[in-house]
């Protein structure tokens, strides 16, 4: 997936404009409430890939009708990357293994979402837990499922960003 400046413009959380190129999820394949969901995935970030502490989302679960943070996502910010959950009171950050930039890393995150907002979700980074939450998250009296969309997702930036994604699986 590649990302130009300007794509897709939009104004993030703190008014701030965005960029984004993402594929989503389909309405009919979306997980509902009280399912259990495994997603698989694979993520390549180039040799030079810019490295910043900024906002650089590349994997997210939403949930449907809201224009809030998602769920959780999976971020790369300073040369990591962390999974975030949206709790009740705040943002849960996960920090995985050593990142390093030119290889293949593989993310497996499974999560089950209850009607009362109860939830559960781990993430696995190269075959390695760094993640696991259970408890009440944000968004109640929104609609009944969220979807996955995988992408770029960051603060305005000069230049172009790509990530190479492969072995989507779901299940």
């Amino acid at each position: 997936i590649t990302l130009h400046p300007h794509d897709h413009n939009g104004t993030g959380s703190n008014q701030t404009i965005t960029e984004r190129a993402e594929i989503a999820e389909r309405e009919t394949v979306a997980a509902s409430l009280g399912e259990s969901v495994w997603y698989g995935f694979s993520v390549y970030i180039p040799e030079d890939f810019i490295v910043r502490d900024s906002r650089l989302v590349f994997a997210q679960w939403k949930q449907a009708g809201s224009g809030k943070s998602p769920e959780w996502a999976l971020r790369y910010r300073n040369g990591r990357v962390h999974f975030t959950v949206e709790t009740d009171a705040e943002r849960e950050v996960y920090e995985a293994p050593p990142t390093p930039k030119g290889v293949w890393h593989r993310f497996l995150v499974h999560h089950k979402i209850d009607p009362d907002r109860t939830a559960y979700c781990e993430a696995f980074m190269d075959n390695i837990q760094f993640a696991e939450f259970s408890g009440k998250i944000e968004y109640e009296d929104e609609k009944n499922y969220s979807y996955f969309k995988m992408g770029i997702y960051r603060d305005a930036e000069p230049h172009v960003d790509i990530l190479y994604f492969a072995h989507f699986r779901k299940g």
